[in-house]
């Protein structure tokens, strides 16, 4: 599944009510930090790439609103969009890998 294009990202961030959802674990982030990006709201659950479902509650969020998921190489992130999609979500984009997807937005490093 292709990632989504910096374009497309870019585009759903300019709704505030865009979510961006890191599926890399706690010791990853750590490491390498997060994206941040201001007036969004970031949430954090780890997913495998073989994985079927999040332990994250997405009861509140709106569905027809963006979400933008991202782990660290992207594999993780292909299974959780197809996981938000399986619970109704509309919008929801494939950012890819951490690093790239942080030097496509122009954000610092840590």
């Amino acid at each position: 599944m292709p990632f989504a294009s910096i374009e497309d990202i870019k585009t759903s961030l300019e709704n505030p009510n865009t979510v961006i959802l890191d599926v890399r674990t706690t010791p990853e982030i750590r490491m390498s930090g997060k994206i941040e990006v201001e007036g969004h709201k970031w949430y954090q659950c780890a997913c495998g790439p073989f994985s079927r479902d999040l332990r994250l509650n997405t009861d509140a969020w709106d569905k027809n609103a963006g979400v933008i998921v991202h782990c660290r190489s992207g594999h993780r992130s292909s299974a959780a969009k197809k996981i938000l999609e399986g619970r109704g979500f509309e919008n929801v984009l494939d950012g890819g890998g951490y690093s790239k997807l942080k030097k496509s937005l122009g954000l610092s490093e840590k």
